[in-house]
């Protein structure tokens, strides 16, 4: 299997996971409305559940953004700029987030080897489990920029439709 049908699978099962963090976070706050209103007895873990499959969602949401060209920046700014800058400048904003996304990993490593023993308030889970939702997502993005910059180079003519 070559890279790019690879990175294709693991597109997709990135968005299965979504589906399911997704899933798992609604039925968290089903559970908890349920709990409090039907049975009067509030669940004490649903809301941190929903909470922290919500975080692993905004981050694995990001990857697929980027990958959509649906951010913001991305989406509205080579709009404004001439034709013949529109490539330069995406480039430009790819590295200056892969830049960003290497260089915040590089300098969070301290709070992800604290966080290995500080556990959630009422899940008990390591808080590890939470904050690798962030590298996660920034290491996919990065994948993402390399891959399209040495893809688009063998395949030029794939550029347009990224």
């Amino acid at each position: 299997m070559n890279t790019f049908r690879f990175w294709m699978f693991v597109r997709h099962v990135g968005t299965g996971v979504i589906l399911l963090l997704f899933a798992g976070m609604l039925a968290a706050a089903v559970a908890q409305v349920v709990s409090r209103y039907v049975f009067n007895s509030p669940l004490t873990w649903s809301e941190e559940l929903s909470r922290y499959l919500f975080i692993w969602l905004s981050f694995l949401g990001a990857w697929v953004a980027w990958n959509r060209r649906e951010h913001l920046g991305i989406d509205m700014l080579p709009e404004v700029v001439p034709a013949h800058l529109r490539a330069p400048l995406l480039r430009l904003l790819e590295a200056l987030a892969l830049i960003f996304a290497v260089t915040s990993m590089y300098f969070g490593q301290k709070i992800l080897s604290v966080s290995m023993r500080q556990p959630s308030a009422a899940l008990r889970i390591p808080m590890f489990w939470v904050y690798l939702s962030y590298y996660v997502g920034m290491t996919l993005i990065s994948l993402e920029i390399i891959l399209g910059w040495l893809y688009s180079r063998i395949h030029p003519t794939t550029e347009a439709t990224q």
